[in-house]
């Protein structure tokens, strides 16, 4: 997630700083996220997390990546019981010390926090990372990011057939078409 060509376009961790231990992560979008999320959840018990998210807009010399810090956690879905609200208080507790662990790993200019997963969308994240990206905001445009998406699938041997594929493509068309 951390180099610009690598294979995983984002990375959960659990909220230890020292450990970093690994959610899940992924050569998909804020989608395959989501799903991890949920499985996460339901296997954990936890419902907060941290992580980094790689976006890529556009080709050749206009061709620009983000790097976002990421703090979800469930507090607002539905189901949040008091049991959990200890959790999240004690990982909110963590978010400085997290941040600087991620900031060792890569260096991100975003930060984006979605307190139910029905925050966590594309549409979401682009609107964070344009407001901090003032100076280039009018590349990051969801063609952009298709464009960048073709060519990290074909650098990374996707053919348009694959599951994955499709499912980051569609991610992306029906944020565009909003």
């Amino acid at each position: 997630v951390s180099q610009n060509d690598g294979c995983w376009n984002w990375a959960l961790v659990g909220p230890d700083p020292v450990g970093l231990p690994l959610a899940g992560g992924g050569s998909g979008l804020l989608e395959e996220m989501r799903g991890c999320l949920a499985k996460q959840e339901a296997e954990s018990g936890n419902s907060n997390f941290y992580g980094l998210l790689r976006l890529t807009f556009g080709r050749g010399r206009g061709r620009r990546t983000k790097f976002v810090f990421v703090r979800v956690s469930r507090v607002d879905d539905a189901g949040f019981e008091a049991r959990v609200a200890v959790r999240y208080g004690k990982a909110a507790g963590q978010r400085k010390m997290m941040e600087k662990a991620i900031q060792e790993i890569s260096h991100f200019s975003v930060t984006f926090e979605a307190l139910s997963v029905d925050d966590l969308t594309l549409d979401n994240v682009l609107e964070r990372v344009r407001k901090a990206s003032t100076a280039d905001a009018d590349l990051l445009t969801m063609e952009a990011l298709q464009e960048a998406m073709d060519d990290f699938r074909k650098a990374h041997g996707q053919q348009n057939g694959d599951a994955e594929a499709a499912e980051k493509e569609a991610e992306i068309r029906a944020a565009a078409a909003e």
